[in-house]
């Protein structure tokens, strides 16, 4: 499972039809096979922070905090939050491998899927932000992208769909 294909532009191309090989494949390299046969919660905060090495912390990324789930810092630099005193967002710095999960969500179960889907997105797609070094700092995790409403997806959007449906 390990060699993949990818686009002109260093997009994996997984088909939907493999999404449940892939996020097995994850389990195993990140060292929970017993997570793929027995039915149990999957400990991501655990492979998050402990096996893959991510910094996991809460924060407002939208005001309404029901636009933005989570999103994962793939270099240094800024990204926007929203900040309650001053009602307007501002720019934090973050660091490679940070991860902002929406502080106002309080469903364990929705804060466990968006984990790992930023997990996803840092063992799949670093090398699409790679070869964009400069362009963006972090890919956001919007609640809707336009393949649900019928349009082609750009790059980022084919990363989002890939991250949700393996995660």
């Amino acid at each position: 499972m390990e060699k993949r294909d990818y686009s002109s532009t260093f997009v994996p191309i997984i088909y939907a039809h493999d999404y449940d090989d892939y996020a097995a494949s994850f389990l195993r390299r990140y060292g929970y096979d017993d997570c793929i046969v027995t039915p149990q919660a999957v400990p991501i905060f655990e492979i998050a922070e402990k096996r893959i090495g991510l910094n996991v912390q809460f924060a407002r990324l939208s005001k309404n905090g029901d636009d933005i789930s989570g999103l994962i810092a793939l270099e240094d630099g800024i990204v926007d939050i929203y900040d309650d005193g001053c009602d307007s967002y501002i720019g934090v710095a973050v660091k490679k491998g940070d991860v902002l999960l929406e502080a106002f969500c309080n469903n364990p179960g929705r804060i466990n899927n968006s984990l790992a889907h930023e997990c996803i997105h840092w063992w799949l797609h670093r090398l699409y932000f790679i070869h964009r070094k400069g362009v963006a700092v972090a890919f956001r995790c919007p609640t809707k992208i336009l393949e649900e409403v019928g349009e082609k997806p750009t790059d980022e959007e084919w990363m989002e769909i890939q991250a949700r449906g393996i995660s």
